[in-house]
């Protein structure tokens, strides 16, 4: 999606069902918002994201989930590097879905905002078994 910064509704369902059945998907950046905040996105959250920027120093990023092969990452994780959407938070009233899990982020382990890498996995709707 570099460049383009609008997905239709057709191809954010497409996107969606891909990875309901296994594909996967990574947005960075702009696609992030893109595809979270569509009606018919919400891969990860229930109600969207609130992109917010926070610079967050190297020595304050947390990687809750280290044994994930997605954090397996090498060298310095930069959470401040350049692009419209470095990290974001939950959109008002909005929760995680499909089994989000942050893989870095600020704060603490409890209370991990704002979240700069995540993963979700979306399962096979019931409607289509």
């Amino acid at each position: 999606m570099q460049g383009n910064t609008v997905a239709d509704d057709a191809t954010i369902a497409g996107i969606k069902s891909f990875v309901s059945y296994g594909g996967n998907f990574l947005a960075q950046c702009e696609a992030i918002q893109t595809y979270e905040n569509s009606l018919t996105g919400h891969l990860q959250t229930t109600n969207g994201i609130h992109v917010t920027n926070t610079n967050v120093s190297t020595a304050a990023v947390i990687f809750p989930n280290p044994d994930l092969s997605f954090s397996q990452i090498d060298g310095i994780f930069e959470f401040n590097y350049g692009g419209s959407v470095r990290n974001r938070t939950l959109a008002s009233g909005s929760s995680f879905a499909n089994n989000e899990h942050n893989h870095a982020s600020g704060g603490t382990i409890s209370a991990q905002t704002p979240i700069g890498a995540s993963v979700s996995k979306l399962n096979v709707p019931a409607s289509r078994r």
